[in-house]
């Protein structure tokens, strides 16, 4: 089960496949990196695939502290600078979607580090 530890806060991810461009896959509120497990399979066999779960949800950590989209979009941007991927096609379900498209910050996630 890998994870990535941001400012204390462990971050649970799935990787897999292999191929361009990388899939990110975002999940919505309430749900966790499984909610798209049938793209991530269907996805993996002809592109490297991403899955993650946000903070407070799934298998990352859960804190008591305020949650927003932006802060969200921050955890996922530093995520994928973690793992060394550029200008990954991002997709996102419901708040997931929303992250990736409504938060100012989202669009530093193309931008290499």
């Amino acid at each position: 089960m890998p994870s990535l530890r941001r400012d204390g806060v462990s971050l649970y991810y799935e990787e897999a496949g292999a191929g361009s461009p990388v899939l990110l896959f975002v999940h919505g509120v309430c749900c966790d990196h499984t909610f798209l497990a049938p793209q991530f399979e269907h996805f993996r066999r002809t592109h490297h695939v991403i899955s993650v779960d946000l903070r407070g949800h799934g298998s990352s950590d859960k804190l008591s502290q305020p949650y927003s989209i932006p802060g969200f979009a921050d955890d996922v941007i530093w995520l994928v600078r973690q793992l060394g991927i550029q200008k990954p096609v991002v997709i996102g379900h419901s708040m997931g979607g929303q992250i990736t498209l409504d938060s100012p910050c989202a669009t530093r996630m193309c931008r290499p580090p």
